[in-house]
């Protein structure tokens, strides 16, 4: 998603294997500043996390993608002071044992595994249905993705589908990481999955716009880049809620191949409660 790196130089401690770098935080990138925030947004966090990833494994097993994520969020990440990311080999291959810290207090942890890229660089790649230049398809309502800018919007309007709701994934070449050229990236991939649950959360869940949506846990499966030429279309049943406790689960689909399966778990809240949450007035 990002143009330019979500980390400062990252740097090794050999002797215990790990990898730390500091998230930058650059409010005037308005793909993830897209609107005013009073917090770093998640998926800047996950990018941070990812390209640190993404280093250190390339720097072991060769060229990678963090393509597997479970990660807990226990805290919002304030933009006016640093955070640092650290991670740490752990027990399967080619995964991480990931920590991000602030004000020396845990916000968000977890693993996260890498794909090796190899060969995906190949622009026919595997099989898959591709778009072959397909005329732009109508995008979202912004506001139903809670996104100002229409080039940061990512998804078709939400339609029904046998097994509940789907969307089409619509690269955008603002939005696109460009860290890999023929592949998409996972991340790009969460990003519409973050737009078709906030599109399901006020359509199919009834949440009224101005709801806040608080990520909880994340957990995605990649296991293996597929080509960026391949259409992708999203799906997910109906969501489970539960006194504004709200669990999705979303599967990317190449064709008729699923390709990634993402997992939300997600608390709304109303401004009021956000504010509180914040320690701010609410008018």
């Amino acid at each position: 998603m990002a143009h330019r790196s979500t980390i400062g130089e990252p740097v090794l401690d050999e002797a215990a294997g790990r990898w730390s770098a500091q998230l930058v935080v650059d409010d005037s990138d308005t793909v993830f500043f897209d609107h005013s925030v009073d917090h770093v947004p998640g998926m800047l966090m996950l990018h941070g996390i990812a390209e640190l990833v993404e280093r250190a494994s390339t720097a072991s097993v060769g060229r990678s993608v963090a393509g597997f994520f479970d990660l807990t969020f226990t805290r919002f990440v304030e933009k006016d002071d640093p955070a640092q990311v650290a991670i740490v080999p752990a027990e399967a291959p080619r995964t991480w044992q990931v920590r991000m810290t602030q004000f020396d207090q845990v916000v968000c942890a977890g693993t996260v595994g890498a794909v090796v890229v190899g060969g995906q660089d190949d622009p026919t790649g595997p099989n898959h249905s591709m778009r072959d230049g397909a005329a732009a398809t109508a995008l979202a309502e912004a506001v139903l993705v809670h996104r100002r800018r229409p080039e940061n919007i990512v998804v078709t309007p939400l339609r029904t589908a046998p097994t509940g709701y789907a969307v089409d994934y619509q690269p955008s070449e603002v939005v696109r990481t460009k860290r890999f050229e023929y592949v998409h990236c996972p991340l790009d991939v969460v990003e519409a999955a973050r737009q078709f649950m906030i599109l399901l959360s006020h359509t199919a869940c009834g949440f009224k716009l101005g709801t806040h949506l608080i990520l909880n846990r994340l957990t995605v499966s990649t296991p293996q880049p597929f080509p960026r030429a391949a259409a992708v279309c999203l799906r997910s049943a109906q969501p489970r809620v539960n006194r504004g406790q709200l669990d999705f689960t979303m599967y990317a689909h190449c064709g008729d191949a699923p390709v990634a399966t993402i997992t939300w778990d997600i608390k709304a809240v109303t401004p009021a409660v956000y504010a509180r949450l914040r320690g701010v007035s609410h008018a």
